[in-house]
């Protein structure tokens, strides 16, 4: 209860430790060289921290975070992505994207390194299923089980920002989206 003379609801609590947490994340020092690379940066450094705090992970996907070290980062983010020439909505909603893609995966990670069903079974099951009706999950069964994590947060981070400098690569050079 005495923390109730300081915030005043279990959400401000929550949001506090949040930004408190999220002072670990490592900027770039100097914002500089590709934005593709900033940004990159800053969402393997939000993962590393989500994984060592798996709780981070959780509340950045149920409630705002609102707090000096959580801006700090989407600035740089945001900085970046404006520069490249993406347009405010664009820039928000590419944000957003990054962090539902670095939490969902870092929870999803969680779950896999602690898993409630053992990965033999797992792959038992999808063993099992009709090849003729899924063909993709039958073959590919054995890396649905045991992901390579680290590598696969990699390859979807670039995946993501590839497909977002290919959005501004197609737009042209200085060609700025205007917000609907």
């Amino acid at each position: 209860m005495t923390l109730y003379g300081y915030v005043r609801t279990k959400e401000e609590i929550l949001g506090a430790l949040s930004d408190r947490l999220l002072g670990e994340v490592e900027l770039p020092a100097a914002p500089g060289g590709p934005w593709t690379e900033q940004v990159a940066d800053v969402f393997r450094s939000v993962h590393r921290v989500f994984s060592a705090h798996p709780e981070l992970a959780q509340i950045a996907t149920t409630q705002p975070i609102d707090g000096l070290a959580a801006y700090r980062g989407a600035e740089l983010v945001l900085s970046a992505l404006r520069g490249a020439g993406f347009g405010d909505d664009e820039a928000v909603c590419a944000f957003d994207a990054l962090v539902c893609y670095t939490a969902g995966f870092t929870q999803r990670q969680i779950a896999f390194e602690t898993p409630t069903i053992p990965s033999s079974d797992r792959l038992a099951h999808l063993h099992h299923l009709p090849a003729v009706d899924f063909p993709n999950l039958v073959a590919l069964a054995p890396l649905f089980v045991s992901p390579r994590l680290d590598d696969r947060f990699e390859q979807g981070l670039m995946l993501l920002i590839d497909g977002l400098a290919r959005r501004v690569d197609d737009r042209g050079p200085g060609v700025r989206r205007r917000p609907r």
